[in-house]
């Protein structure tokens, strides 16, 4: 399983790059920006899934096609 990732990471890194740099862009965001009433574990995770999910949108097209 951890070759299959490095493996994916050297074919495709601007694709790889994009999505995590993404994900931890909407980690920080989530921190700042979800409400203060949330935990903190919790806005963290939000974000994340927010900006991974972004970077599953913008990269999209050049995955699939």
């Amino acid at each position: 399983m951890g070759q299959r990732i490095l493996e994916i990471l050297r074919t495709y890194p601007i694709i790889s790059a994009t999505i995590a740099g993404c994900t931890v862009l909407g980690a920080v965001l989530g921190l700042y920006l979800l409400p203060e009433d949330w935990a903190l574990a919790r806005r963290i995770a939000g974000g994340a899934l927010g900006g991974a999910g972004c970077g599953l949108i913008v990269t999209a097209p050049r995955i699939i096609g």
